[in-house]
């Protein structure tokens, strides 16, 4: 989290402890929460700093595919069997699906049904991340489905006490609207709270625009026409994915400048075989929110005409 003192990250080592000790045990697990809550952030320091043996990273939008192949094409053009033959003699192996409340929207789920059959038989482990709201619909359809057995480690808010003395570390205000404080007890919000809070934001909406102005326009030191272009791509890769349905959209038809922006703060992400993406849940959802909104408009000033 970016505050007027640096960075600084939240521990969460009860819960890799957990994570650690359930994998030796050789068990699959799903860590759940609520959107922006750090499930991601806790599975991605896992994969990437703790963990032993082999690990893959696949993000659940990955698996809009017909074939399943296309997970493993890097550099190289990889199959599934090419992954499992290489690894085979391997005894700790464990494949991570990130934000897996995706795979439920998506159509033509044999893919993933196919990777994970194949993964269980070769005994390849299984970490999943899911938000909270889909967590019972992602057990019926693709756990239970699938035959696939996991622990469950729920991943907390911060308490009262935690944000208090966090923000008295930082030297950030406590906000004074009581909407606003509910809201950054999740570490999402509570990140981009740091970065405005010297605007005092007095409402959630507030707050909301604050961080759509620092974060997707780039901030009041951009110039607007550069400020225009960063918003322009986000609305468009937005209603891009709800028209086409998919959660990676082609590169075609993008200013190349304002998404090189937005990849670097974070806001876009590219997977060079598929196309773009949001960074994260929240942004999309207030995309979707800022879309409707125009679209609004435009329907009200249609009707005054």
């Amino acid at each position: 989290i970016t505050t007027p003192n640096g960075e600084i990250s939240i521990a969460r080592h009860d819960i890799l402890n957990q994570v650690d000790g359930l994998l030796a045990q050789r068990k699959n697990i799903v860590v759940v929460g609520e959107s922006g809550c750090g499930k991601s952030a806790i599975a991605k320091e896992y994969y990437e700093q703790h963990c032993t043996g082999i690990a893959i990273w696949l993000n659940a939008s990955q698996f809009d595919t017909d074939d399943v192949n296309t997970l493993f094409r890097y550099e190289e053009s990889y199959t599934l069997n090419n992954i499992l033959s290489y690894y085979q003699g391997e005894t700790r192996k464990i494949v991570f699906v990130d934000s897996t409340e995706k795979l439920l929207s998506i159509h033509n789920k044999m893919p993933l049904y196919l990777l994970m059959d194949k993964m269980q038989e070769n005994d390849w482990q299984f970490v999943f991340t899911v938000r909270k709201s889909a967590f019972e619909r992602f057990k019926k359809v693709i756990l239970d489905s699938q035959d696939v057995q996991a622990e469950i480690l729920a991943v907390p808010l911060l308490n009262d006490t935690s944000l208090k003395t966090f923000l008295e570390k930082v030297k950030v205000s406590t906000p004074s609207n009581h909407t606003l404080f509910d809201r950054i007890h999740n570490l999402f919000y509570l990140a981009r709270y740091c970065e405005i809070a010297n605007n005092n934001p007095s409402s959630i909406e507030e707050f909301r625009e604050l961080v759509w102005k620092e974060k997707i326009r780039g901030g009041d030191e951009l110039d607007v026409s550069i400020a225009l272009s960063r918003e322009k791509c986000v609305l468009d890769l937005v209603k891009r994915v709800l028209s086409d349905g998919k959660y990676f959209i082609r590169e075609e038809g993008f200013d190349a400048s304002a998404v090189a922006e937005l990849i670097r703060d974070e806001i876009i992400t590219e997977d060079t075989r598929i196309g773009y993406s949001f960074t994260h849940d929240i942004y999309m959802e207030w995309a979707i929110l800022m879309h409707m909104d125009i679209l609004w408009e435009r329907r009200k000033n249609m009707q005054t005409l």
